[in-house]
This record gives structure tokens, sequence and C-alpha cells, in this order.
């Protein structure tokens, strides 16, 4: 499900240069609320990452970028861009270092991480009208 993604990305860096996993400021430069965030990431334009580094944290605060429609891969509420919010930290029941994601366009990308984490939030920018490339503007 992923995988075709992330080798679409990887062709970018190679074609283009744009980095596969990005700062906020890099996707959302016009936000402020994005410079500096150093504890989240884009995995190319269409998801956000934001690692639970605190063991036995059961929530984490995300920074949601104005411009885009975020909902939680695997069901949620969507999360409307442009506010930073407290976001619980559900472990799944199969692994305590399984995350819960989010996916943009309704797709369900369900992540097993083998890093040291609790938890791995991850949010999809629901597309716009005309979803742009995969380079930014």
């Amino acid at each position: 499900m992923l995988l075709p993604y992330i080798r679409e990305l990887a062709a970018n860096v190679s074609a283009h240069g744009a980095p596969t996993m990005r700062p906020l400021a890099y996707e959302f430069p016009d936000d402020r609320a994005c410079r500096g965030v150093d504890d989240q990431y884009m995995l190319g334009p269409k998801y956000l990452v934001a690692p639970v580094t605190a063991r036995g944290a059961t929530a984490r605060t995300v920074v949601f970028p104005k411009g885009a429609s975020w909902r939680p891969v695997g069901g949620g509420a969507p999360v409307s861009g442009g506010q930073t919010l407290k976001v619980a930290a559900h472990l799944s029941t199969r692994s305590s270092r399984a995350g819960l994601s989010c996916s943009r366009s309704h797709s369900l990308l369900p992540i097993q991480v083998a890093a040291p984490l609790d938890t791995i939030l991850a949010f999809g920018r629901e597309a716009p009208a005309s979803e742009g490339p995969l380079v930014p503007a």
C-alpha cells in the first residue's frame, strides 16, 4: 500500500532532489507555526508524521499545517489545518510499537514500527480539488 508511494518519492529524489522526509516548513513555507518544528515531518507531500518518543506517553502535541485537512488512518474525524492540538497516542493491541496513521483521500495506512517508540501518529493530507506534484512549487 505504501510501497508504491515511497518508490515514487525515491524517484523524485533522483529526478528533482525533493527529499522524502521533509521538515514541515519545506512543505508549508507560509505557515509560521511550521517553522522550527523538529519532532514532526512530512513523508512526501501527503503524510504528516509525529512520533511519540516519550516512553509511556499517552498524548503529544501535533502541529497541523494550514492549507490542508488531515484525517487519521484507521478512522477518526478530520482535523482542519492551521491549529496545534494535543492528540491521544493510543497503543495498538497487536504491538506496543504499532502506529496510528492518517492518510489523504481516506486511504488506510497501517504502520508497524521497529524503532523503540511507543506510537507514531501520522496524518494524511486530504487533497484539495487539484493535488499538487510531489515536488513543492
